[in-house]
């Protein structure tokens, strides 16, 4: 089947398809301008497919452009789209800029080599295959370098599809060693149809992985977004009620201990009415990263409402709990800010303690507990920790 499908075809087929992608990209790095490297992938596809347009035309135009332009074209174009997409994945490979620098121009003067000095056009095959295998490696390399956790499945295909783009260019190269002499491109065989073919799953591949992974990325976000408090960067209720369900049915079930913390901030209307609403707003951030940087990496740190925020404590017992929120109580009192009249301002927080099992079996009887024991806290005096059920 494939000898029914000349060169010429198969790159005119190309061309579209790089067209197609690059545009397509272009219109989507406009639209979420904040990913870093779609635009020079797509510059590259572009490029690609300007050079497949002018390599198409062979014995039509001159061979300068039809040879010479083309070829350097091609060559840049996938050097481009390589940059483009390490800089999309954030994958840093030290010096691949020079590499890519040097190997363009000692493939572009091999080029004119064999186009006018000593032409060859087995050799020029020879030399592109040669180019395209190891440029489509050191991709290989540069994907194995990955940091972020991207989809493991796609990574491994992405791999797969530019490792067989490799070993089919160095088959080709091969190949064509031991071949006749050629004196028309457009008479070079099945194999190289193949490698032109080839280009297009690239091209297609390289840009449904871009769309892929951007569309995972801020479906992510906004997932993120939905469950995060905006202000404080904290979680948000509905995270709590969805996070606080998740606890309690996991230490029934594993008969574990399960603690809840409610606190809030002592006189938090005055310093609103004294110094506006926006220093109010950066002592309720200051107040939350104190909380955060102050609890261990498995606990669940949210604000309820106001100035009012809530602390899931897995794996502990009441009095453990009461440790944990005296030792934020203490935090919060040690720590100052300046206020907008350029004086130095110390706020203070009221805890309340409850622990699954001992004083309620649901989130809302729980939180209601701590809630009564936060707010007898306030009664006795503020700036102190009281457990639920405790005599007052």
């Amino acid at each position: 089947m494939l000898d029914d499908l000349d060169i010429r075809t198969a790159l005119f087929v190309s061309l579209l398809v790089s067209f197609f992608f690059g545009i397509a990209l272009t219109f989507y790095a406009y639209k979420h301008k904040r990913f870093c490297g779609i635009y020079t992938v797509a510059v590259g596809f572009i490029l690609l497919g300007t050079g497949y347009i002018l390599l198409a035309l062979r014995n039509y135009i001159d061979d300068f452009l039809s040879i010479l332009v083309a070829n350097s074209m091609i060559y840049i174009s996938i050097a481009v789209v390589l940059k483009g997409l390490l800089r999309f994945l954030d994958i840093n490979v030290r010096g691949i800029n020079q590499i890519a620098v040097v190997l363009i121009l000692i493939f572009i003067g091999m080029l004119y080599f064999h186009t006018y000095v000593h032409p060859s056009v087995n050799a020029r095959i020879i030399e592109g295959s040669a180019f395209c295998a190891l440029f489509s490696l050191i991709a290989v390399y540069a994907f194995f370098r990955v940091r972020k956790a991207y989809d493991r499945l796609l990574m491994t295909f992405l791999i797969g599809v530019f490792s067989a783009f490799a070993l089919l260019h160095g088959i080709r190269a091969v190949w064509t060693v031991t071949e006749a002499p050629l004196f028309d491109f457009m008479n070079a065989g099945t194999l190289s149809t193949m490698t032109v073919i080839a280009s297009q799953i690239i091209a297609s591949y390289t840009s449904l992985l871009i769309i892929w992974i951007a569309s995972d990325t801020l479906e992510n976000e906004l997932a993120t977004m939905v469950r995060t408090d905006p202000l404080t960067s904290t979680h948000n209720r509905r995270a709590l009620e969805e996070y606080f369900n998740m606890e309690i049915a996991r230490a029934i079930r594993k008969g574990r201990h399960f603690s809840v913390v409610v606190c809030d901030i002592d006189r938090f209307k005055s310093v609103n009415d004294k110094f506006g609403h926006q220093f109010g707003d950066e002592v309720l951030v200051q107040f939350a990263t104190l909380l955060k940087q102050n609890v261990r990496q498995m606990d669940f740190v949210a604000r309820y409402g106001g100035e009012e925020f809530v602390i899931l404590l897995p794996e502990t017992t009441r009095q453990q709990a009461a440790h944990i929120a005296d030792k934020l109580r203490r935090r919060v009192m040690e720590h100052g800010m300046m206020a907008p009249d350029g004086t130095s301002l110390h706020i203070t927080a009221s805890f309340g303690v409850a622990e699954s099992g001992l004083d309620g079996t649901d989130s809302d009887a729980l939180l209601g507990a701590a809630d009564t024991a936060m707010y007898e806290a306030k009664r006795q005096g503020r700036n102190r920790v009281v457990l639920a059920g405790a005599e007052p």
